[in-house]
């Protein structure tokens, strides 16, 4: 069995699900996912559901008993963990912690029995088996009457999403500090290479602040602000933005996935070109552009 822990917003439990579904598969094992974050996080300011439910993934559901030895363990069982682990490499343990931001190899190597704890934000990690992971990441919840017609707007015109973070980015002193957000500056510079190079395109912006946007957020073209969707209907969000032809990304896991996960084969994709202020870069997908 390789357990996940499924933890903050959809775009991360997206990757956390990919890693362990491909892990899963190379060992010849099953496959759970440990839901106790979303018993235990509390911010109501940007709260984190849960949401892999709406789409076609293997849903197995860890059990608290079967995950606490490795997130609850008791007397026994940390001083057994306290004297093998000195002599274990951290990949080799039960409870695989992420060391680093950037692809690690080292993760492929987990044995049977393994929890994964981490982000896992790499498409390398499950590469190998993006058709599967493409065909799990479909949508199982159908759109509401609003969002299919907004999926006929998309769809009939030259769409272009664009995501625009707040947020956290803005009120959490840790992400400000180590992430940050995207300038108004390379939004402009994103929409004129998209101008020259698209006819009459739409730009359909999605943002978890979308009053923000309609008062503040000023580019060149058509623009459709989207904010009917609240955040416990992420996934509603992400099925707009993949029907869209092309797409603009903030420095987020959010829209990485919208784009990843966009249907046209033909799609122009840009992402800013730093992803991160300290730390390591976001790796993108071939054919993307980093501007």
């Amino acid at each position: 069995m390789i357990y996940t822990k499924i933890h903050y917003g959809l775009g991360n439990q997206l990757f956390q699900y990919a890693l362990g579904r491909r892990l899963s598969l190379d060992l010849g094992t099953d496959f759970s996912l440990c839901l106790d974050f979303f018993q235990e996080f509390k911010d109501e300011e940007n709260p984190r559901l849960y949401q892999l439910n709406h789409f076609n993934i293997i849903e197995n559901i860890a059990s608290e008993e079967e995950t606490r030895p490795y997130l609850k363990p008791n007397f026994l069982e940390r001083r057994m963990n306290n004297l093998l682990h000195p002599f274990l490499p951290y990949y080799k343990r039960k409870l695989v912690l992420e060391q680093q931001l950037d692809f690690d190899g080292h993760i492929l190597k987990v044995k049977d029995g393994s929890l994964l704890a981490g982000y896992w934000q790499d498409e390398r990690y499950f590469e190998p088996i993006k058709d599967i992971i493409k065909k799990e990441f479909s949508f199982k919840t159908p759109p509401s009457v609003e969002n299919a017609r907004l999926l006929e707007q998309i769809d009939s015109t030259a769409s272009v999403s664009i995501h625009v973070r707040r947020g956290d980015y803005l009120t959490d002193a840790f992400t400000v500090n180590q992430v940050g957000g995207c300038s108004m500056e390379y939004y402009q510079q994103a929409v004129q290479y998209i101008n020259a190079r698209v006819e009459d395109p739409t730009y359909f912006i999605f943002s978890d602040d979308p009053d923000w946007v309609r008062a503040h957020f000023k580019v060149e073209g058509k623009t459709v602000p989207i904010g009917n969707n609240p955040q416990s209907m992420a996934y509603e969000d992400l099925r707009l933005m993949s029907h869209c032809q092309h797409h603009i990304l903030a420095n987020s896991s959010f829209s990485w996935w919208g784009a990843w996960l966009g249907i046209n084969e033909n799609k122009i994709v840009l992402a800013p070109k730093v992803w991160r202020k300290h730390g390591p870069d976001m790796f993108t997908p071939k054919g993307w552009l980093r501007i």
